[in-house]
Parts: structure tokens; sequence; C-alpha cells
């Protein structure tokens, strides 16, 4: 995704990328038993990506997705995340397992249960779903998100979120 490549540096010390694929409330980190690995601890992700995923958990798994997110990353780990924004889910409520999950609720969710930090949010401009748009009930559109190509009630469908994970607790306290 290119919006997410200014986040996650590849360096010459760890030039691979994996890929792992799960249930993001109930994830742990595969482990090749090697000696190098059970030695080296816990192992944590650097950079996960969550495309059209956080609006598809349970209502009542919202608290371990968060934990998880925290439990498998470090700090200085980029957490990226795809998702469509609350006014597209209202219209689109017959898919299965989808919540309105207002911008609100995961940036709180993000900052106080996993210490993840907002880098980036922003309206999703370059998606296209190949549908012949609406305009006669769009809504005055805002000057950055004119031009998407995948609208609803004249705004962008999605937006993008990054996040860091930051440990220093103060980062979070209003003083």
């Amino acid at each position: 995704v290119k919006f997410a490549q200014p986040f996650f540096l590849q360096t010459t010390e760890n030039p691979t990328v994996q890929v792992f694929q799960g249930d993001i409330t109930n994830f742990t980190m595969p482990s090749t038993n090697t000696p190098a690995d059970l030695s080296a601890g816990p192992q944590t992700f650097d950079f996960v990506m969550l495309n059209d995923v956080a609006e598809h958990v349970q209502k009542d798994r919202y608290g371990c997705f968060f934990q998880t997110l925290k439990s498998l990353t470090h700090h200085g780990s980029i957490v990226y995340m795809h998702t469509p924004n609350p006014i597209a889910q209202l219209q689109d409520s017959g898919q299965y397992y989808e919540n309105v999950l207002p911008h609100d609720f995961l940036l709180v969710g993000m900052a106080q249960l996993a210490g993840f930090e907002l880098m980036q949010f922003e309206q999703d401009t370059e998606s296209d779903c190949n549908r012949k748009q609406h305009r006669q009930d769009a809504v005055r559109i805002p000057k950055l998100a004119e031009g998407a190509g995948c609208q609803s009630k004249g705004l962008p469908r999605y937006y993008h979120s990054v996040f860091r994970r930051e440990d220093h607790e103060e980062v979070f306290k209003l003083s």
C-alpha cells in the first residue's frame, strides 16, 4: 500500500517481510522453536496492516482487539488501517458482522487500550468502487475529499489511519 510505505522502512538488518493471517482478537506470533528464536523472547511485529478488518470485529471483542495489537507490537511499531467511514457503513448494513465504527471509538481505543499515537488520518480519495456515483443526495464536499472515486453521500467511503506504538504514557496525558 503506497500510503503506508513511508512509515515502514526496510533495513539491511531485516530485508525480509513476513505475512501472517489470523484472528486479530486472539493471535499469537508463530515460533520456529529454534534456539535463537526461543532466547530472543516474545516476537512482535514492526508493521501490522488491517485492511477492512476493524469494522468486522464482534462488538464484545474490541477490548481483545486493542490488547492483542498491544501484545503483538513494540515501541515504534506501525499499524495501518483502511476502514469505511460510518456514513457508508450505515448504508451497507447488510454485511455479515459489520459494525458502524466511529472514528473517535477507534482513535480512543488505539490510544488508551493499546498505546498507539495517531500519526496520520485521511480520507481515501484513491479507491475506485466501480459504481455509478449518486450525486443527487450529495452533501457539500470538503475540498480535500473532492474527486474521490468511491463515495457515499458525497464523501469518500473509506479512510486511512496510521498509528505508531508509543510506550511513553506521558504522550497520552493532558498536562
